[in-house]
């Protein structure tokens, strides 16, 4: 015997990287009186004698506010049971499982996101309805906070220095970048040079929504200062020049915004479109270049 159409809203266990899904796995069906808490904010108040209210110091020690467990509850309906023998079969099933476990564990209404918390199993009940027995079980979970997108990893075409808009969730994250040349990073007002390998980026922090970051890889040294005077073939006035800096202007001997690193970079143009241009201005990297690699990785966390 089997349920004719599972429904959407399952639990799904990640269990050492294979998926259980508690509806397939053990016929239990998710009930609409599920409860997803949002966490408790901690916050810290000190009392000021003889004044009013209260000093809030919620967010001086971390630059954000802190959060407790939340708490989830989960009403599971047993389906496919033949006699009462059935239902304390699935009883000890369910409760060997998840009782007293921490697992890492998806919500098919929840899709985009992975949760992370202690499952307990409680408030058995069963009845007799008309020919058939109906079971239930309470799962509650003792989560983590924040929820997870898992780890973003963008592979960046840095040569000549850009500027990235890179996407974040609610909590603050110091990105890890990982490079094979030195790497010239500016983030607001913070300007560093990162040495070739895997650092993680103390001074630049990701707040939730769109961050503009910029990286140069490999510096360009195409343009001399000659080729941007009057008579140079980059000729421009000084109220053109000051809006560009000198990354900028060593760009604009190179074909295409993008930074074009390999055929593929041009694949949809016609021959006849590249006929006039030099191959200096279709791959601009040396031999140097090619290992120029950049890796910005951070996780993605929301309430």
């Amino acid at each position: 015997m089997s349920y004719p159409n599972y429904p959407n809203n399952r639990i799904i266990i990640v269990d050492g990287g294979k998926e259980v899904d508690l509806t397939i796995q053990y016929q239990l069906i998710l009930s609409d009186g599920y409860t997803l808490n949002p966490p408790e904010p901690k916050t810290y108040t000190v009392d000021v004698p003889g004044g009013d209210g209260n000093i809030d110091l919620t967010e001086s020690l971390m630059g954000d506010t802190a959060y407790g467990n939340r708490t989830q509850e989960f009403i599971m309906l047993v389906i496919d049971m033949d006699d009462e023998k059935t239902f304390e079969q699935r009883k000890t099933e369910v409760s060997n499982y998840l009782h007293g476990r921490a697992f890492d564990y998806r919500l098919t209404m929840d899709p985009s996101y992975t949760y992370h918390g202690r499952f307990s199993v409680s408030e058995y009940n069963h009845s007799a309805i008309g020919s058939g027995i109906l079971g239930s079980f309470k799962i509650s979970v003792k989560a983590q906070p924040y929820k997870t997108k898992g780890h973003m990893t963008f592979d960046l075409n840095a040569t000549g220095g850009k500027w990235y808009r890179l996407p974040s969730g609610r909590k603050k994250v110091h990105p890890t970048l990982q490079c094979t040349k030195p790497c010239r990073i500016r983030f607001g007002d913070i300007k560093q040079v990162v040495p070739a390998g895997t650092f993680k980026l103390n001074d630049v922090l990701f707040e939730i929504g769109y961050n503009n970051i910029y990286i140069n890889s490999f510096p360009l040294q195409t343009v001399t200062w000659n080729e941007v005077m009057t008579d140079g073939g980059l000729a421009m006035t000084w109220s053109k020049a000051k809006t560009l800096t000198w990354d900028d202007i060593q760009r604009l001997n190179v074909e295409g915004a993008q930074n074009p690193q390999r055929w593929a970079d041009v694949a949809m143009n016609r021959w006849s479109d590249l006929a006039t241009t030099k191959w200096s201005e279709i791959d601009f990297r040396t031999i140097e270049t090619q290992n120029a690699k950049i890796l910005l990785k951070y996780d993605w966390k929301d309430l």
